[in-house]
C-alpha cells in the first residue's frame, strides 16, 4: 500500500509526541516516563505535498493561528526558505514564551526491501544480560519498545536497533553501536533485521535524524532510506 508523504508525516507526528484529546502536544513520546520530557512549543513537518504543524497544549489559540498563517505562507518543503521560517515562528510565539532552542532534522521511510542478516539476536527480558556493558540503560525499555535486535560479539551486544517510539500503525527505529565497533557495518545489520520484523507485523517503518548528525544521515543513505520530510521543533531556552 502506497502512503502519501503528508499522510506519512501525520503518522510520524503521532509517533513523536503524546497528544491531548484536542490534538495538542503534551509530551515527547519516550518509551519510559514520557511525562519527564515536555513537548516543544511548536512542531512543524514539511514535505513536497504539504505541511503539518502542531502546538503544545498551553499555547493560546490566537498564537496557534499565527503559526498556521506563517507555515501556510512558506508553503511546502523548500530548503532555501527553511531558514527564513524559523525566525518568523519564533516571533509568533515570543509573547507566550522565550524560545531559543531550535531542533531541525530529517525523516525517512524504508524501501519495500531491506537486506536482512541472520547473525543478529532478538533481545527481550529473557536474555537482557546481553545488553550489559554498554546498553544497560535500554533494559527498562524492552517491554515497551520491541522489537529489539542486537549484534553480539564475545557475549555482549555491540550494536542495537529497537523501536524507540511506537504508535498504532508505525514504529520508529533507534540505532546505536559501541564506539569501538562503529564504522564496521554492524548498524546496517541490526537495522535491516529490525526493519524486516516490523514490516512482517504489517507496520510502517520510520527513521529520523538531526541535520547536525552526519553519521546518522550516512547510515540512512547506506540503507537506501527515502527522505520524505524535514522537521522543526521550537522550544524554550
Amino acid at each position: 500500500m502506497t502512503i502519501s508523504d503528508i499522510k506519512l508525516m501525520r503518522l510520524h507526528a503521532d509517533i513523536l509526541f503524546v497528544h491531548d484529546t484536542a490534538g495538542r502536544l503534551v509530551y515527547v513520546n519516550e518509551p519510559v516516563d514520557p511525562e519527564d520530557y515536555p513537548a516543544p512549543i511548536i512542531y512543524v513537518g514539511r514535505t513536497q505535498d504539504g505541511t503539518v504543524y502542531r502546538c503544545r497544549w498551553d499555547v493560546p489559540e490566537v498564537i496557534c493561528f499565527q503559526v498556521q498563517d506563517t507555515v501556510n505562507r512558506f508553503g511546502t518543503l523548500n530548503m532555501t526558505e527553511h531558514r527564513g521560517l524559523v525566525p518568523e515562528l519564533k516571533d509568533a510565539v515570543r509573547s507566550h514564551a522565550e524560545v531559543d532552542n531550535v531542533w531541525t532534522g530529517l525523516a525517512h521511510r524504508f524501501p519495500d526491501v531491506v537486506e536482512v542478516f541472520s547473525c543478529n539476536v532478538f533481545v527481550d527480558r529473557s536474555n537482557s544480560e546481553l545488553l550489559g556493558g554498554g546498553f544497560d540503560d535500554i533494559i527498562p525499555e524492552l517491554e515497551v519498545a520491541p522489537p529489539c535486535v542486537v549484534l553480539v560479539v564475545d557475549g555482549r551486544a555491540v550494536s542495537i536497533c529497537r523501536s524507540v517510539r511506537k504508535s498504532a500503525f508505525a514504529d520508529e527505529a533507534g540505532v546505536e553501536a559501541l564506539p569501538e565497533y562503529r564504522q564496521r557495518g554492524f548498524a546496517i545489520s541490526v537495522v535491516g533485521t529490525w526493519a524486516s520484523i516490523v514490516h512482517g507485523a504489517g507496520r510502517i517503518r520510520l527513521y529520523s535524524t538531526a541535520w547536525s548528525n552526519t553519521p546518522s544521515q550516512g547510515l540512512a543513505a547506506k540503507l537506501g532510506l527515502i527522505m520524505f520530510r524535514t522537521n522543526l521543533h521550537i522550544s524554550e531556552r
